[in-house]
């Protein structure tokens, strides 16, 4: 059929046949309004319109149908869009504590706080007393973001689960170990390495440590040290003496989990 060419059409009651059609000519069927073409003369095909769209319950978090026209829902922020199988529906997910979202890029955002016993380049950690537990300083704090407090040797994370690790030097004072300590529940909470520090060799070893710990929000905890041989003086380190660079012994890491 050449361009430009005019189609007609037929209008009749009840549907059209082969060879009611010219080729090329539509048929409308005026009982019910259905429409009808032949390419050939011969054969007819029925014209079927295009159905109105609608849009499904479980996409209308995400998308929006207007005069036929489908659009994204804008979620307000970068998001993720899934399927939430228990509600049965795609929506956009919430990003959670410790998460962010930026573009197409989901980021772990860790909190790290650094608790330390800093003292003067010239002053050592002090007497280590032998017999039971001793209580190691803790008197500076690097927290960012506020994941915990320090008052008199004693940290208190706000509510949530850490990993906590520790380290805690000596001096000269033979056998020793160190434990991470509830002081509110009075319990020790996990242990830190078996060491040695010769009392005859002028040896330094650190007690190391580390656990996951769920805290409450309101319980103290502490670094405990025990002994075999009192050092003193030098017990619980002996500091560096080179001037204008603080001596720093016990160290505490606590990285609030997501």
């Amino acid at each position: 059929m050449a361009a430009g060419t005019t189609i007609q059409h037929k209008r009749k009651a009840g549907a059209f046949a082969g060879g009611q059609l010219a080729a090329g000519e539509i048929g409308v069927d005026t009982t019910n309004g259905a429409l009808y073409f032949s390419t050939d003369g011969a054969t007819v095909a029925t014209l079927t319109p295009h159905a109105a769209v609608t849009l499904g319950a479980s996409l209308t978090d995400v998308l929006s149908l207007s005069s036929q026209v489908l659009s994204a829902v804008d979620a307000g922020s970068d998001k993720l869009k899934m399927w939430d199988d228990s509600a049965g529906k795609e929506t956009y997910a919430t990003i959670g504590a410790g998460l962010l979202m930026t573009g197409t890029t989901l980021t772990a955002q860790t909190k790290v706080a650094i608790l330390s016993d800093v003292k003067a380049y010239n002053a050592s950690g002090g007497t280590f007393t032998s017999g039971a537990d001793r209580t190691r300083d803790l008197n500076t704090e690097s927290d960012p973001d506020s994941i915990v407090s320090l008052t008199s040797n004693a940290f208190t994370p706000i509510a949530g689960t850490y990993l906590i690790e520790w380290v805690a030097p000596v001096y000269i004072v033979n056998r020793h170990f160190s434990r991470l300590y509830n002081k509110t529940a009075a319990t020790s909470v996990a242990l830190g390495t078996a060491e040695f520090a010769s009392s005859t060799d002028s040896a330094t070893t650190p007690s190391t440590g580390a656990a996951i710990v769920t805290c409450n929000g309101t319980d103290e905890y502490e670094i405990r040290h025990r002994c075999a041989t009192t050092g003193a003086t030098y017990g619980f380190g002996i500091s560096h003496d080179v001037s204008g660079a603080d001596s720093i012994y016990t160290v505490v890491k606590l990285i609030k989990l997501a």
